[in-house]
């Protein structure tokens, strides 16, 4: 079972359409301390977040893990993807899923199995788990309740499902 390790815009990305339910009963899905301090926080709120992070919290397949060190990343991330990272690294994650784009660069510079959340709703697709098609459908609903817009995490969606515009030369 592949080991996958959760910042907490990846997880709230995955669960505003219901997949990490799905996802934690296919991978091994772990989180740091600090993520799951933070889902708690989010938690509070009655939006689409809160519901989330209130979703994702009851989810017992994932595993909460405390990291040794973590000081040295926090100059370039916060606590939570400095945290996801360490794990990452001490439990031989086979990836590690980012939705933070601006932590996004650092953390795949220093784990270069560093993706962000649409690649875990393609392995879904994939797997054989959800269509394709049902698969783009989440990402369109992701998209929306997120306010991704056209960001980096949308367009690499995009190259993935082979749906990128062609440019003309």
């Amino acid at each position: 079972m592949h080991k996958l390790v959760f910042d907490t815009s990846a997880l709230i990305s995955l669960e505003v359409a219901n997949l990490m339910k799905k996802t934690s009963e296919i991978f091994g899905v772990f989180i740091p301390k600090k993520v799951h301090e933070e889902l708690k926080e989010i938690a509070n709120y009655e939006d689409v977040h809160g519901k989330a992070a209130n979703r994702i919290l009851k989810i017992k397949r994932i595993e909460i893990r405390e990291v040794r060190e973590i000081s040295r990343h926090l100059i370039y991330v916060d606590e939570g993807e400095a945290e996801a990272l360490e794990l990452a690294k001490e439990i031989e994650a086979d990836y590690l899923i980012c939705d933070d784009y601006e932590s996004f660069w650092y953390l795949s510079e220093n784990f270069e199995k560093t993706v962000f959340s649409v690649f875990v709703v393609r392995c879904l697709c994939e797997k054989g788990i959800i269509s394709r098609e049902m698969g783009w459908n989440f990402i369109e609903m992701i998209r929306e309740r997120r306010t991704w817009g056209d960001n980096i995490i949308y367009r690499t969606a995009k190259t993935l499902w082979g749906r990128e515009e062609r440019r003309e030369r």
